[in-house]
């Protein structure tokens, strides 16, 4: 039998991981009063992997030197109900004098004791003599590291093999947009518009979703860029001529949704999908967890694990306007692309659009790296970079 000593704290992957490696019978998490929301987090996280676990209180409160006291409790405790397990004690968690008094605690139980360094990816086992560190394999895809979070994954768009054909089939145009958008200037902002009045129509005026909407277009900007408008045309995502330059038709709901901006999630997932990542996914739906109950919604655009690390990637489309519009946008980001991101991830902003000085530093303020302009063509060289190890 294998036995796992853990202090609950907000490391919860730190403590969680050794867990996913060694598949113990059972793990003890060690908490005080101010801790055990995350020690009900951790155990439900056990849980979704069929792991049992006990809540064990620290009655010292983490204080020095009853912590030890706790810990010899706990190792007495574990050597009575299960005198021939193999016990390890994960001193990860919890402040200095809690870690030291595990230590101590645990010394007349036999137990390895390992410490997860998270920084160098490895597990270091803390014996003499000194034994090699151990590589933590990578082990979190998008959901487990969601729900370390505080996020429950509910549905995931791009597990759909319709989505996956549907975005193939459309990658030509894809690339080009890409390539296009931030030369065409006002144009893009009038595809937008359109997009935005053709969804209105779908969803608010009864347009049946498979059946075209009918919209307007700057005419004079649709003819003077007349090659973008019949690429669309001929990809057959709206219906257009110069005899009535002013309108056009879109075809569907899903081709206003594309050319609203869906387009560039898309154009994120088809650029990152061979690139070896742990795990890639766009449109990631679930819900902000409280207390074991969900509070609040939220969609993600991509998300993407490696090696215990999660890249959390919002796609803006759209223009930014005014000072308010890039507080709250960038502000959006700065709360949930960090909360999901947590400590060993990264937030990155795509955006088709060059932004503005003021822009750029309030994502930097915001622990934001923004790629935006032409330079969204890079995506793939910087999300390498970052898989091997550097910043974005």
């Amino acid at each position: 039998m294998k036995i796992q000593i853990c202090i609950a704290t907000d490391a919860l992957l730190a403590n969680f991981l050794p867990a996913l490696i060694d598949r113990p019978d059972h793990v003890y998490l060690v908490t005080t009063d101010e801790m055990k929301p995350l020690a009900d987090d951790l155990a439900r996280m056990l849980d979704a992997e069929r792991i049992r676990s006990t809540i064990y209180r620290d009655s010292a409160d983490g204080r020095w030197p009853g912590v030890s006291d706790t810990a010899a409790r706990l190792a007495e405790h574990v050597r009575a109900t299960h005198p021939d397990a193999e016990v390890t004690v994960n001193i990860t968690g919890g402040l200095k004098p809690m870690a030291i008094g595990f230590v101590m605690g645990f010394k007349a139980l036999p137990h390895r004791t390992i410490y997860m360094d998270m920084r160098h990816g490895v597990i270091n086992h803390l014996e003499l003599p000194p034994a090699p560190d151990q590589p933590i394999p990578d082990l979190l895809d998008v959901r487990r590291y969601l729900l370390a979070s505080g996020f429950r994954v509910r549905d995931i768009k791009s597990q759909s093999e319709r989505w996956r054909q549907d975005a193939a089939a459309v990658r030509n145009l894809t690339d080009y947009l890409a390539a296009h958008w931030s030369k065409i200037g006002h144009l893009a902002d009038a595809l937008n518009s359109s997009a935005a009045d053709a969804r209105n129509l779908y969803e608010n005026a009864g347009t049946p979703q498979e059946q075209p909407a009918r919209v307007r277009i700057d005419k004079e900007l649709a003819l003077r860029n007349r090659h973008l408008m019949e690429t669309l045309v001929e990809q057959k995502v709206v219906a257009w001529s110069e005899q009535r330059p002013g309108s056009m038709e879109i075809l569907d709901y899903a081709r206003a949704q594309y050319l609203g901006g869906f387009w560039l999630e898309e154009y994120a997932f088809l650029q990152l999908s061979d690139l070896g990542l742990r795990d890639l996914a766009v449109g990631v739906f679930g819900e902000w967890l409280g207390g074991g109950a969900a509070r609040a919604r939220n969609e993600f655009d991509v998300v993407a694990t490696h090696a215990n690390r999660l890249l959390f990637i919002e796609c803006k489309a759209g223009v930014f306007r005014t000072d308010q519009k890039i507080q709250d946008t960038f502000g959006k980001i700065d709360a949930i692309g960090n909360r999901a991101a947590g400590r060993f991830g990264s937030v990155m902003m795509l955006s088709p659009r060059s932004l503005t000085p003021a822009a750029v530093a309030r994502a930097a303020a915001g622990r934001i790296f923004p790629l935006h302009g032409a330079d969204i063509t890079r995506v793939r060289e910087v999300v390498q970079r970052w898989m091997h190890g550097g910043k974005l």
